[in-house]
């Protein structure tokens, strides 16, 4: 379009810049740990966790698995759907 003899690189490179969003609730009442996959193929990432009942900001452990993973960590295992975790990157 225009001018931009390279307009189809432009829009992808564009369309790869967007921010993505990955979310997910957890808590089955027996596990602490969860494996959460979003797939964004990057480091960059920001995490937050909420309460569903009242969507209170929750505090815990996070930790990055790898490009793809990050792993949620609980003292103590929520309940059935406690958590929504969402992950944007």
């Amino acid at each position: 379009m225009g001018d931009d003899p390279n307009f189809a690189t432009t829009i992808t490179n564009l369309i790869n810049t967007r921010t993505r969003k990955y979310s997910a609730t957890i808590g089955d009442g027996t596990a602490t740990t969860f494996n959460i996959v979003h797939n964004f193929n990057t480091l960059d990432t920001t995490v937050s966790l909420r309460e569903v009942s009242t969507g209170n900001l929750v505090i815990t452990d996070v930790q990055t698995v790898d490009a793809n993973t990050i792993k949620v960590l609980f003292v103590t295992a929520p309940s059935s759907g406690q958590y929504r975790v969402v992950v944007t990157g």
